[in-house]
């Protein structure tokens, strides 16, 4: 974040910009928002994102935990941790406690179609805080792509988002925004 927002400074200052920002009080870990970091679900990339610390290749049975930091997520049900992604088994779970005005997934459906159940801070998502890709507290996972998940409307926060995947569904990063 640091050498990036230097690098746009610089820029600002050759065009005559005043920039007035101390860059050293910023974050790697949200910048000057506080948003979540973008976070990978496959062991190569994962960056200590589960409370737990980082898991290991292969399918596993995970219990979520009770107690999730910020800007950390946990497993629970039967997951196969691959070297890009997270690939869903049975009673699935994913629990993030995130950041942000808006959550994105990147998933694949696998063999076949799938689905996700969305629910925050402990309630099926309501139209009004979930994503384009949310159609009554579900997204239809058709084919590899980013999907929207939540968009909290220019209301940024902290919450609890918990996701229940179909086996076979394939995770692999989340971005916030």
């Amino acid at each position: 974040y640091a050498e990036t927002e230097k690098v746009i400074q610089d820029l600002l200052k050759e065009t005559g910009q005043t920039v007035n920002v101390d860059i050293k009080n910023e974050t790697n870990s949200g910048g000057p928002s506080k948003l979540s970091p973008e976070g990978y679900l496959g062991y190569q990339r994962m960056l200590d994102l589960m409370g737990s610390g980082k898991t290991s290749p292969g399918e596993r049975q995970f219990t979520l935990s009770e107690d999730i930091s910020p800007n950390k997520f946990s497993f629970g049900g039967s997951w196969n941790i691959t070297k890009e992604s997270a690939v869903a088994g049975s009673d699935a779970t994913l629990v993030y406690n995130f950041n942000a005005n808006k959550v994105f997934l990147v998933m694949n459906p696998g063999p076949a179609s799938g689905k996700v159940k969305v629910t925050l801070d402990g309630k099926l998502v309501e139209q009004k805080n979930a994503g384009k890709d949310v159609k009554n507290g579900y997204v239809l996972i058709d084919n590899d792509r980013l999907y929207e998940l939540i968009d909290l409307r220019g209301n940024p926060g902290n919450h609890l988002l918990r996701l229940e995947f179909t086996d076979g569904v394939e995770a692999f990063a989340f971005t916030f925004g």
